[in-house]
């Protein structure tokens, strides 16, 4: 699933798309709190590598695809308890829009 993330996000950044993500903090609360809701996870510390690694990914992307202009990937950490994983793509163009829940 990562290579396949992480090769649809270099996809969207190379054709000058942008991307935004709001992740819950690896070392927060709410990251402990999803994982006990999850019915696949039953390792904690697993999941929190899973999410550290996905953070890691849009951190790679971002240096090495758009160094000189870091707006178009801006990734935010937030201590929340997300109810469900949302992928957003083109946020700011509501024609273009495309929001997966």
């Amino acid at each position: 699933m990562f290579t396949n993330l992480e090769r649809q996000l270099i996809q969207i950044v190379q054709r000058g798309g942008t991307i935004q993500a709001v992740m819950a903090k690896p070392e927060g609360a709410s990251t402990n709190m999803c994982v006990a809701r999850s019915l696949i996870h039953e390792d904690v510390e697993g999941a929190v590598a899973e999410h550290k690694r996905a953070i890691n990914i849009l951190l790679s992307i971002r240096d090495k695809f758009c160094a000189n202009d870091l707006s178009r990937v801006k990734i935010y950490t937030w201590d929340c308890f997300f109810p469900y994983t949302m992928y957003a793509f083109n946020i700011e163009d509501l024609n273009n829009c495309r929001i997966y829940i």
